[in-house]
Formats: structure tokens, C-alpha cells, sequence
């Protein structure tokens, strides 16, 4: 059989993917291009109203075998068999089962599975130059806004010594960057008795030789391990990177939002990360959240200028189907759009700033990835750009910094 695998999404959706094409991939079977595949799986994102839309049109143009998993499938089949009536549905913790799965959709069974347990003893091999670990999946949150949490509802974490594996045997697999993955990853090992501090202290007492990216952690929980931030800076394992997302500037949304952590609480985090100025923090805002005033939206402005992110993820609230915040008083949809365009061009301009603080420096960085050219990640988690082709991926190199924009910094290769 002939596999094709289109993904949408965040990072724990990828690596959903990539477990089910090595499962397919053991099975005897080929990936394949769209046009040469028996079987089409689509990796569905649910966060956004746009993408869940961009996700409808596509369904509806495939005739092929096809299966559909991801948040959308499992939060709202029913929406998935409206647009693809031929489709076999598969939730999110029923990917060990994709060999059945694509089976029954060969032969037009039109099943649905939503559950087949966790994915932790799934073997997984690392086989590119950046590896994934999620280390747990769910949360313990319950903000009225989020539709992911109707796809993945209870934190389940990955066991810390097979956290540790896993890193161990990416290491000897040659990966150069791990990124642990999770929907919060401040949240982990809370179900068994253990939290995100003490998994990275035992990585950290590992001394690997690979980078790890901590991804985004909830000011909810990382207020209650204010430790993992000397962890992350004090240890050259961890990028120094923080991705904490505040949501609002405003005390009043964010009780709307069940947040369950105040503007102040946000931004005494933000003062204990950037003791180090360059220390590179990601932020997350949600414009027009339903009663959002304008003086609530200028509140949201002013936390954005005061934190000073690397770079700040700017959403245009849409209302989610199943969620609270659904229920509840909208604003116009054309006041959101200005706000967004408001809060876009401020957002832009501080990450500008930032980058150019890095302009005529020189540091370290592996190449990774190719983007117009090979680009590499210093020790902030900065992503350089040089010029170069596939052969320069996984080598160290040394550049000096010259020129920055919004997205990008441009290096060149140093002489020594």
C-alpha cells in the first residue's frame, strides 16, 4: 500500500504523524506523493476557526481512500463525515491502530476509532537532525476558549525515564535538537507525582550534547516551578527559550478565560527570565475574546510592549463549537480584525527590535534546516539564516550577524 500524510497543526500533531508513517512505513508499506497514493491520512488542526475551515475544503476535493485524524476528527466527527462521507475517522490516542485503520479505509468501511490508549511504549525511531519527544498529551486546564481540549482531555504524561531514553537514544542517532513536545508542557508529570522541574533537572544531570527546546509552558504551572527557569538558563543543554503564552493583558478576560493566573503573576515570570536580556521569550494573544473592551484591548497592548517578546502569536478570536466561550456576548468581527491589525504591527515592530540586538555578534549554530539557504539556532533558540545548501545540515559553524527583519536573522560564515 501507498501512503500519503498531510499534517496540520502544532508540534504534537507532527509527531502524531510521524509515528503513524514509521508504524506504516514497518508494515511494508510506501509514502508516496498525493497523486501516487492507495490511501490519503489528513492530520487535522481544530484550533482556529480558519484552519478547521482551510481543512474543510480540502476534505471535500479528495476522493481517494481516506483517513482523517487529529483534533477536528475526534472532537467533531460528525463534521468530518458531513464534508467527507467516504472517510474512516480516527481520534487522536487511536494512531497505534493506523495499519486497521488505513485497511478499513481501502475498503470503505467508513469506521470510527477514537480510542486505543496512549502512545508511550510505541517504539519510535529518530531518523532527521530534529527529533520530537511529546512527553505528555492533555492538560489540566479548562479555558473556555480552547477546542483542543475537547480532542485531548486528560493529562497523560510520558514516564520520565522513558523521557530520558528517548533523549539518550536520539543522541546516538545522531539528532542534533530535541523538542519536547506537549499541549503544556508546565503541566507535566502532575498525574504521577512528579512535575516539569524534576524531569529537566535528571536531562540536565544527563550532560547530552544535543540542544533541547522546553515547549510551551502555561503560566499556571511554571508560577509554581519558578526553578525551571535557572534549570533552562543555567544548564547548556536547553535552548534559552521560554514560550509562555499570557493571552490577555487584562485581569478581566482572563478570568473569562478560566486562566487561572492574574497580569502581574505573567509578568513577574517575564522579569525572572529576562534577567538575562536576551533571553528569548514567545507570547501568545488572543484579540476580541467575547467582551473585550478597548480598554481591555489597550490593556492586552500595553503587557505586549512591557514584555518585549521575540515574537508574539496574534490570533483573532473565533468562536469554537462545544466550547464555553462560544456562549458567550461576541464582538464584531470587524472590531476584531482592527484590533488584530493593531496588535500585529506592535508585535512586529518589538520583534524587529529584538532581533537587531543580535546584528554584529558572532555566535555558534548548527544547521538544521534549509530556508533560503541552511538556517541554525544559537543558544536563545534565534534562528540564523546563511547561505549554503543540504550538505552543510548537522555541521557547526561559526557566524558573524549582519543583518535582522521581523521573522530572521542573516549570518555569515566567520573566516575562523
Amino acid at each position: 500500500m501507498q501512503f500519503y500524510i498531510e499534517t496540520y497543526g502544532c508540534t504534537l500533531n507532527k509527531h502524531d504523524s510521524e509515528i503513524m508513517r514509521e508504524i506504516l512505513l514497518k508494515s511494508g508499506n510506501v509514502e508516496s506523493s498525493e497523486r501516487e497514493a492507495d490511501v490519503i491520512i489528513i492530520n487535522t488542526c481544530g484550533v482556529k476557526d480558519a484552519t478547521e475551515k482551510r481543512i474543510i475544503e480540502r476534505l471535500k476535493g479528495i476522493r481517494k481512500p481516506l483517513v482523517v485524524g487529529g483534533c477536528v476528527a475526534t472532537a467533531d466527527a460528525k463534521l468530518v463525515r458531513r464534508f467527507a462521507p467516504h472517510a474512516t475517522i480516527m481520534g487522536t490516542r487511536a494512531i497505534r491502530e493506523i495499519e486497521n485503520i488505513t485497511k478499513d479505509a481501502l475498503e470503505r468501511k467508513r469506521g470510527v476509532y477514537l480510542s486505543a490508549g496512549y502512545k508511550e511504549d510505541i517504539s519510535y525511531n529518530f531518523t532527521k537532525p530534529i527529533g520530537i519527544i511529546a512527553i505528555s498529551e492533555g492538560c489540566t486546564s479548562a479555558c473556555t476558549y480552547c477546542f483542543t481540549k475537547l480532542a485531548r482531555p486528560t493529562l497523560k504524561s510520558m514516564r520520565t525515564g522513558e523521557v530520558l531514553r528517548r533523549i539518550k537514544m536520539a543522541e546516538e542517532s545522531g539528532v542534533r535538537e530535541i523538542q519536547l513536545t506537549s499541549q503544556d508542557s508546565g503541566a507535566y508529570g502532575l498525574e504521577r507525582g512528579t512535575n516539569l522541574k524534576n524531569l529537566l533537572m535528571q536531562i540536565a544531570e544527563m550532560q547530552p550534547s544535543l540542544k533541547i527546546r522546553v515547549g510551551m509552558m502555561n503560566p499556571k504551572h511554571l508560577k509554581d516551578q519558578m526553578e525551571v527557569i535557572d534549570i533552562i538558563m543555567e544548564n547548556e543543554c536547553f535552548y534559552k527559550f521560554f514560550h509562555i503564552p499570557a493571552q490577555s493583558g487584562s485581569d478581566k478576560i482572563l478570568k473569562a478565560m478560566r486562566r487561572e493566573n492574574s497580569v502581574d503573576e505573567y509578568l513577574e515570570i517575564v522579569r525572572e527570565i529576562r534577567k538575562d536580556r536576551y533571553a528569548n521569550i514567545m507570547n501568545d494573544i488572543i484579540v476580541g475574546f467575547p467582551g473585550e473592551s478597548e480598554e481591555e484591548f489597550e490593556e492586552s497592548v500595553a503587557l505586549v510592549k512591557a514584555v518585549e517578546a521575540d515574537t508574539t502569536n496574534v490570533s483573532k478570536f473565533s468562536a469554537r463549537p462545544g466550547t464555553e466561550a462560544a456562549l458567550m456576548e461576541q464582538v464584531d468581527r470587524k472590531v476584531i480584525k482592527e484590533r488584530s491589525k493593531v496588535m500585529s504591527e506592535v508585535c512586529d515592530g518589538i520583534s524587529l527590535e529584538r532581533n537587531r540586538m543580535w546584528v554584529g555578534k558572532e555566535c555558534e549554530i548548527t544547521l538544521l534546516e534549509r530556508m533560503r539557504g541552511v538556517a541554525g539556532r544559537n543558544d536563545y533558540y534565534k534562528q540564523v539564516i546563511v547561505r549554503g545548501n543540504a550538505r552543510d545540515l548537522g555541521k557547526r559553524i561559526k557566524v558573524k550577524l549582519v543583518d535582522a527583519g521581523v521573522a530572521y536573522i542573516k549570518g555569515e560564515r566567520s573566516a575562523n
